[in-house]
């Protein structure tokens, strides 16, 4: 056989052996990285995570929320519930925050060092994804005192509430000077609730005829407004 004709029947076999190989380098290729991928993306999104909430106070000052958000962010973590609030010349913030388990020393150092005009507390807290066991509310509702500003008033609205099983939720309070000046007015606005089942002998009209003995004493206008929740529309319904 002539080495002409020998190429010419080897070069086809050759050519396809080299393709043959091609495309499983190529296949293997492909499934290592898709792999890798995976196994890259399941260490992430399994990746521990702690959970704090922080508490800031300090004199108000341009850029506060800012500067505590960016040191969340830039550990790869995230803000969840916050509150924040300003009072006089005082600025108040609690914020909700997840991080990732390895960055928990250094966000509670950058908290210190880069927030140090502010008191930070930082707390541990369980994951707020989590679902816990939450008691139906039994009865809530929305207290209130307008009326001359007197020494004590929050004290004997809030004590009064505890005493009949409320628990306060949230709170405002504020002054102002009155129309005609002279006198100063006060405001307290709130809402309470109380988790089922109700004590024994709960009743709201008790409790609102004892608020408003208490108006009488101090000179003020003290109610509580029932606010119905769903469940006890659907049993009223029923």
């Amino acid at each position: 056989m002539s080495s002409t004709r020998f190429l010419s029947n080897v070069r086809p076999f050759v050519v396809e052996q080299l393709k043959t190989r091609s495309s499983l380098l190529a296949a293997a290729t492909t499934t290592t990285t898709k792999t890798a991928a995976k196994i890259f993306f399941s260490t992430s999104e399994h990746e521990r995570k702690a959970h704090l909430m922080v508490n800031a106070l300090g004199v108000d000052r341009l850029g506060i929320v800012s500067d505590m958000t960016k040191i969340v962010t830039d550990v790869g973590g995230s803000v969840g519930d916050s509150q924040a609030s300003r009072l006089g010349a005082h600025f108040s913030i609690t914020m909700q925050i997840s991080i990732p388990d390895t960055a928990l020393d250094q966000v509670k150092t950058l908290f210190e060092s880069q927030i140090a005009d502010m008191t930070t507390n930082i707390i541990e807290v369980a994951d707020p994804d989590a679902t816990p066991i939450v008691p139906h509310i039994g009865y809530k509702g929305r207290f209130f005192l307008e009326g001359a500003d007197q020494p004590g008033h929050v004290h004997k609205v809030t004590s009064l509430l505890t005493k009949h099983g409320l628990s306060i939720d949230s709170m405002e309070t504020s002054e102002e000077d009155a129309p005609f000046g002279g006198t100063t007015l006060y405001h307290i606005d709130g809402t309470v609730s109380a988790y089922e089942p109700l004590a024994k002998g709960f009743n709201a009209d008790t409790i609102r005829d004892n608020l408003e003995s208490l108006g009488d004493d101090l000179n003020c206008e003290v109610g509580l407004e029932d606010n119905i929740t769903e469940r006890q529309k659907v049993n009223k319904a029923a």
